[in-house]
């Protein structure tokens, strides 16, 4: 089926999504994203006129189209003012899009990666789903809940919405610029045997989502949207494991004992002590291919592993 496809941000869901689009869709036209200019409004405000202007007519053209939008720096420890910024540049993607006539008259769909950690962090409940009071307890969380209504106010006739509550993404190829991702930080920490931080308790429970599958779930969620319709999902693995399971994992497929350091930071007060998600929506959107984290950290190890063998600087 011929579609116009767009994922802004190509980071480790960005590309796992149009891998799985080219996939799942050979004849989808995939759009060359440019690097925008995040930092600066004046610039990006051009550069998003002149993006959406030139995939109007790639999704005109096609008859129909798909935007995910999975960029973002945002992280657990940003700030109100971080999480100011990156909503800004996100309501000025939305109203120029909005504004756009061509791509309004095109039967189309919104996906928006959110954070599920982010937007129930300061939950009580033992099994978070879609039917969970939002509990956001950081500024990042509710910076998330804040780019969320903007995505939801962008929902129009032709255009549905897809709002995807995600728990902690892993999996080879994540940034080494963001800090975030315990996997990857251990897996890194492992490979130059450097001392690897722990400031949570070692029974600290979380769902650990692997990028591959996330994108496999997030584009079969992306085809059952109808137009007009706005939709909020949980995806996770929903197998949680404590950080003990996790150290133990990776101590048994290196066959070496990490170099833990265990400590408290201003941060960690906020950090629950269980986190378990089960969607309840949409769920013939889940893969049938479910990565499990002794494979994922495998995966993970390797590809580190030969990052590091290939540049030869410090995981």
């Amino acid at each position: 089926m011929k579609e116009a496809v767009w994922i802004v941000g190509r980071g480790l869901l960005g590309y796992g999504i149009e891998s799985r689009i080219r996939i799942q869709n050979p004849e989808a036209v995939i759009f060359e994203t440019p690097r925008f200019s995040w930092s600066n409004p004046v610039k990006i405000s051009v550069e998003f006129s002149l993006s959406i202007a030139a995939f109007a007519e790639s999704a005109k053209a096609c008859g129909r189209y798909r935007i995910f939008w999975t960029a973002g720096r945002g992280m657990m420890s940003s700030s109100d003012d971080d999480m100011r910024k990156e909503a800004e540049n996100l309501k000025e993607f939305l109203n120029i899009l909005t504004a756009n006539v061509p791509i309004n008259a095109v039967t189309g769909f919104l996906g928006f990666s959110s954070s599920a950690g982010g937007v129930y962090g300061g939950s009580t409940e033992n099994v978070i789903t879609e039917a969970s009071a939002v509990a956001p307890n950081t500024a990042y969380g509710r910076g998330k809940i804040d780019q969320e209504a903007l995505v939801k106010s962008a929902a129009t006739p032709l255009r549905g919405v897809l709002i995807a509550r995600i728990s902690n993404l892993y999996g080879p190829g994540q940034s080494r610029t963001k800090k975030q991702g315990l996997l990857t930080h251990i897996a890194r920490c492992m490979l130059v045997r450097k001392p690897i931080h722990i400031f949570v308790p070692f029974d600290t429970m979380r769902d650990y989502l692997h990028a591959s599958d996330c994108a496999i779930d997030f584009t079969n969620a992306s085809t059952l949207v109808e137009a007009g319709e706005t939709v909020t999902k949980i995806f996770a693995s929903e197998v949680p494991a404590t950080i003990a399971t996790i150290v133990g994992l990776f101590r048994r497929i290196t066959r070496q004992a990490p170099l833990l350091v265990t400590g408290t930071t201003a941060l960690a007060a906020v950090y629950p002590h269980r986190m378990q998600f089960s969607s309840n929506v949409l769920k013939n959107a889940r893969g049938e291919q479910r990565i499990g984290l002794h494979e994922g950290i495998a995966e993970t190890l390797s590809h580190e592993r030969m990052q590091y063998a290939e540049s030869g600087m410090p995981a």
